[in-house]
């Protein structure tokens, strides 16, 4: 036992602990101890050196005056986040994520052999060989037979090293990921004279549904920094070609971790893409008229025909892990009160019936009636304002914006973006509890699109950014 001191100090902590949780029958979790305290203040100390260096570098940029407003407004709700699922859930799948990631590292103490095998397969994999042992602490069960939790929970083992497997100063570091992130897109965004400096930065970085449910231990901190992240270089990539190489490097591992977390992101990201280019790609395939009508036509229907059955699959399957999620594990996300969309009908003329009320869920539920839950309270009060923002886009020159939304390439992405996500994850998610955490990098391109009148005047130059 004297072995397991020196080799895994994420295990045995020396210092008596204020909170715990019983999270599986292996793992006493806690929170709280003097090394827990003492590797959250460091951490804090490091991320604020290293933002205030960042913003240093870009003093001259005025807008870099939100730089670190940003990183402190996402840590503060990153906080409640954590002790949301610490007190009020007693656990949940961020705990569990954490949880397996410490056991994960524990395991690269003791053999990081058996560690790198680890990393190539999960409980459910054929011919699973199980290298945890009472030393290094179990893994929660269901993580560890879902193969995107569990690739989440390895991404932020390797955070472990030098954290000391601190639940908070692990907090702190996927806060200063988001941050950065996040700015990445305003930085982009503010580009386009379609919005006010001032109005764009609330709406793509202070929203608090995003800032709660994106910047904690987690998928969604991962997806929704990759969004912030591809989004950009996509739009930019055939125009700059300084440090084109690197950025499809960055290309490249982004749609890895997408690929092994959330893999219907892909599509949600590059579908949009064809639907925004298919005019340009037809003209520059054909040179008759007849010809790119019957391209354009042919284009959008068999990409929708086959997004629809790809939908349809995942959502099957999708419905299947959850009931599995929520009888594994009944203290987790996945636990909560239940929306409908229409009958469970996967195929092509199901989903067309689906969509609206699927959109319309993915976009606006829970409504403010259905949302008296602590976690689930700010997206009520989102939808409520959403749904002011839409009377209001539309009560005065409706077709001047429609007219602005339609012709800028950006914008008309950001529709199509919205859409197909909101059908996706309207039909897939099934419990509020994973809709609001789902649908939260949809909501800052919702209030994109309503805020565009800002600029209106301005509709000779909106199309900087096509």
């Amino acid at each position: 036992m004297s072995v397991s001191l020196v080799f895994f100090p994420l295990q045995n902590k020396r210092f008596s602990t204020d909170f715990s949780i019983l999270n599986d029958w292996t793992n006493k979790l806690q929170f709280f101890t003097g090394i827990d305290i003492l590797m959250s203040v460091l951490w804090l100390i490091i991320t604020i050196i290293i933002l205030q260096y960042i913003k240093s570098l870009n003093r001259e940029k005025e807008h870099y005056k939100y730089y670190m407003w940003n990183f402190y407004f996402r840590l503060i709700f990153n906080l409640a986040f954590c002790f949301y699922f610490i007190y009020f859930v007693k656990g949940g799948d961020t705990v569990a994520y954490w949880d397996t990631s410490v056991r994960l590292t524990n395991l690269l103490y003791l053999n990081p052999e058996n560690f790198f095998n680890e990393l190539f397969q999960f409980q459910g994999s054929k011919d699973y060989v199980n290298y945890f042992n009472n030393i290094t602490g179990i893994p929660p069960n269901w993580i560890a037979k879902e193969k995107e939790a569990y690739f989440c929970a390895k991404v932020f083992s390797f955070f472990n090293i030098f954290t000391n497997g601190s639940f908070f100063a692990l907090s702190i570091i996927t806060t200063m990921i988001s941050s950065i992130a996040s700015f990445h897109l305003f930085d982009f965004l503010k580009k386009s004279p379609l919005f006010s400096k001032s109005n764009l930065a609330v709406i793509s970085l202070f929203i608090p549904s995003v800032a709660f449910w994106c910047s904690g231990i987690g998928k969604d901190m991962i997806i929704y920094s990759v969004l912030c992240i591809m989004i950009p270089i996509l739009f930019t990539i055939g125009k700059e070609k300084q440090r084109r190489f690197s950025r499809i490097i960055i290309l490249i591992f982004c749609l890895y971790l997408l690929y092994n977390i959330r893999s219907f992101m892909i599509l949600v990201i590059f579908l949009p893409l064809f639907f925004t280019f298919n005019v340009k790609i037809s003209e520059y395939l054909f040179q008759g008229k007849f010809a790119r009508q019957v391209f354009r036509i042919l284009f959008i229907g068999l990409t929708l025909v086959s997004s629809a059955l790809f939908i349809g699959n995942f959502a099957s399957e999708q419905t299947k892990n959850a009931e599995i999620q929520q009888s594994d594990f009944n203290s987790n996300a996945y636990k909560g009160k239940k929306y409908s969309v229409g009958d469970a009908d996967f195929s092509y003329s199901g989903i067309l019936k689906m969509s609206p009320f699927a959109i319309f869920a993915g976009i606006l539920r829970p409504l403010p009636w259905e949302a008296l839950t602590p976690g689930l309270i700010i997206n009520g009060l989102e939808s409520l304002l959403i749904i002011f923002l839409a009377f209001r886009f539309f009560r005065k020159k409706s077709r001047l914006k429609l007219s602005i939304l339609r012709n800028n390439d950006l914008l008309v992405y950001f529709i199509y973006f919205i859409l197909i996500l909101a059908l996706i994850t309207g039909i897939t998610s099934v419990l509020f509890g994973v809709l609001v955490r789902v649908r939260a990098p949809l909501i800052p391109f919702v209030f994109l699109m309503l805020f565009i009148e800002i600029f209106e005047e301005n509709t000779e130059d909106s199309t900087l950014i096509t």
